[in-house]
């Protein structure tokens, strides 16, 4: 393992040979930290969100209004865990500025939709590759944190340090991932995440 400023560093999970900004599509997971359900519960084979899992679904949705160089495809919120397919549709050549969401004059700005801005100007700002991946769920993740804690203080929500991707290299894995998705309700019982929290 190798060492930065005297620290040990974590070895990335990214694909080495792999450019995240590549046009493609991607299984992305996500998990909260030690596993804690906050999104909600599995009820007759059916995810039932929790306010905080209705957040991170509103958020996946909208990275639509940040990325307008990103599609997303299938994807579910369980309750201690994400997965989602994103797609990368056109390589960035520029930096993007997320969609033009001017209120009428006289109204107040949404305090969240602030701090997401503020949020992706900074992060466009040290990313040294904008329109990765990396980039995308990063944002993704701290507007979740952000408007998670500031609306439900009381649940002291974290995402894992991490997440982890699949490049989907072939129609046939795509499908097949998609079904997997569609089905993680319904195999709850023994999918891997259901454990007790660590």
């Amino acid at each position: 393992m190798e060492k930065y400023n005297g620290k040990y560093r974590i070895k990335s999970a990214r694909c080495p040979v792999w450019d995240y900004c590549s046009c493609g599509a991607y299984f992305i997971t996500i998990c909260t930290k030690n596993r804690i359900q906050f999104f909600g519960d599995i009820s007759n084979h059916k995810m039932i969100l929790s306010a905080a899992g209705e957040i991170v679904q509103k958020n996946w949705k909208s990275i639509l209004n940040h990325f307008p160089y990103v599609g997303l495809d299938a994807f579910v919120v369980m309750p201690n865990h994400f997965h989602g397919i994103i797609i990368i549709k056109q390589k960035p050549s520029k930096t993007f500025e997320p969609n033009d969401t001017k209120r009428p004059e006289g109204l107040d700005a949404d305090p969240v939709e602030e701090i997401f801005k503020r949020e992706n100007d900074f992060f466009s700002k040290i990313s040294p590759n904008e329109g990765s991946i990396s980039t995308i769920i990063r944002s993704f993740k701290s507007s979740c944190t952000r408007e998670i804690n500031l609306k439900i203080p009381e649940l002291h929500f974290a995402w894992q340090s991490r997440f982890y991707d699949i490049i989907i290299r072939d129609p046939k894995s795509h499908e097949r991932i998609r079904q997997y998705i569609h089905n993680n309700p319904l195999n709850w019982k023994e999918d891997m995440f259901n454990k007790e929290p660590i």
